[in-house]
């Protein structure tokens, strides 16, 4: 449809004028008039004309422009957001919760120092370190402590101070521990501190569970948000080492035995010369009889408790069985391997040995501490839930604090298993026993039960 100029609301003096205004008007009009289409065009080439510019150009410049500052502006945001995430980046590997009555220090570690372990022991830096993915500690400054790994276990030994540890889940077969004073502290997937004074232990977890032994015998199982703690007894006269249940029969066989007067290898032991001590009771376990069963018994002691060589103390404990397959000693020497196979990581055989060991003694008094270490095999290292939670009902049917773990940790199985109703009831059986060690953590766990 044409457009009659003077409705298109031209001003007469603009049309009439000598200029290229009035030029671009009169073209316009005659464009429109001729053509009878065509209007867009037309109008902006009068467009054109009157403000002396060229529109492709001015489209273009205008199109450049609005291109530079979106670059500008993603160049800003990108800029932005990568400061947003490096000043709240936090390490894959270490969790954000804090210890137990201890400031939030993983949230934002320091540089850390990357320990290798091998089979000899390595000494650990102060600060933060990492153990070759096997965890991250921190270790405090007046910290002394080592660290080594043998084929599936990682052993850190503290000497004195305080460690801080963040293990990650272990893969089946893989164990952690650490031993502070005459205590071991074995891990699967967690995060705990332990502090090493003069005269006392502290253990505080803040995820997971902690499984604490004193030469072989079990003290304590503890959960997330809960304390330990122990007074570090006075070095004995003997042979410096504590006794534990699992090892008063072998004091007592001693007794029987006549050794009430120290030997020559037991004054050895005291003056801190153990190879020596070690050529004595090798020299002595030659006997035969009971002088023999008693030397070569305090031989793997020696290697296992003072020497620390866990693969020596084995397979000298494996010789007096093979030696003295009916001896006095035969169920102190039996408990003994099979802590040793657990702390070896040699899970499977420490299962077939504890299963010998209570065919053979159902009525023996550690028993209760055999059933509660294959629930702790089964759960933490095999996932079998099923065949943790029918051991531990046998620990449970013993006293003191192997009962309560094992009542605890069965529990926590039914849980894990998805029956609810029966972890319901096992909580709340739990709680109505008196002095339950995990009061706090059952009562949180059966709150989040289904009713």
């Amino acid at each position: 449809m044409a457009v009659n100029p003077k409705d298109a609301g031209w001003p007469a003096p603009l049309k009439a004028q000598d200029d290229s205004a009035g030029d671009a008007i009169r073209q316009y009009t005659q464009d429109t008039e001729r053509t009878g289409n065509g209007e867009a065009a037309a109008y902006e080439r009068v467009v054109a004309r009157v403000s002396g510019r060229n529109p492709r150009r001015y489209w273009i410049a205008a199109g450049a422009s609005l291109t530079a500052l979106l670059v500008a502006s993603a160049v800003l945001l990108l800029v932005r957001t990568r400061a947003v995430d490096v000043l709240c980046a936090r390490p894959a590997s270490v969790s954000t919760a804090p210890v137990a009555g201890q400031p939030d220090r993983w949230a934002h570690p320091s540089p850390r120092s990357l320990v290798r372990l091998g089979p000899a022991p390595a000494r650990l830096p102060a600060g933060w370190i990492d153990l070759g993915g096997e965890a991250t500690a921190l270790l405090s400054a007046d910290a002394v402590a080592s660290g080594r790994m043998q084929e599936q276990a990682t052993e850190v030994a503290l000497d004195s101070g305080r460690i801080e540890l963040r293990v990650p889940p272990r893969a089946p077969g893989r164990t952690f521990s650490l031993t502070a004073d005459s205590y071991r502290f074995t891990v699967v997937g967690t995060a705990f501190a332990v502090s090493l004074g003069p005269s006392s232990v502290e253990l505080s977890v803040s995820e997971g569970l902690v499984a604490v032994s004193r030469d072989g015998g079990h003290q304590a199982t503890v959960a997330a948000g809960e304390t330990w703690s122990a007074v570090r007894p006075a070095p004995e006269p003997v042979a410096g080492v504590p006794k534990s249940r699992a090892r008063m029969r072998a004091s007592r066989s001693a007794k029987a035995m006549g050794a009430a007067d120290a030997s020559d290898c037991e004054r050895l032991v005291r003056g801190g010369r153990m190879q020596e001590a070690i050529a004595c009771f090798e020299g002595q376990a030659q006997e035969v009889g009971l002088a023999g069963e008693r030397a070569q018994h305090e031989l793997a002691r020696l290697l296992r408790d003072r020497v620390d060589d866990p693969e020596r103390a084995l397979a000298a404990f494996e010789a007096q069985l093979s030696r003295f397959p009916h001896g006095l000693l035969r169920v102190e020497t039996d408990l003994a391997i099979i802590d040793l196979l657990f702390r070896l990581g040699r899970h499977t055989e420490a299962l077939v040995a504890s299963e010998l060991f209570l065919a053979d003694h159902p009525e023996v008094e550690e028993r209760g501490e055999i059933r509660l270490l294959r629930g702790d095999i089964y759960r933490e290292v095999f996932g079998d839930l099923d065949r943790a939670e029918r051991e531990y009902i046998g620990g449970a049917e013993t006293r003191g604090r192997v009962a309560d773990d094992s009542r605890f940790l069965r529990a926590l199985c039914l849980e894990g298993l998805g029956r609810e109703a029966e972890a319901r009831r096992a909580y709340q059986s739990y709680l109505q026993q008196a002095g339950a060690a995990h009061l706090q953590e059952a009562r949180r766990r059966i709150n989040r039960l289904r009713p």
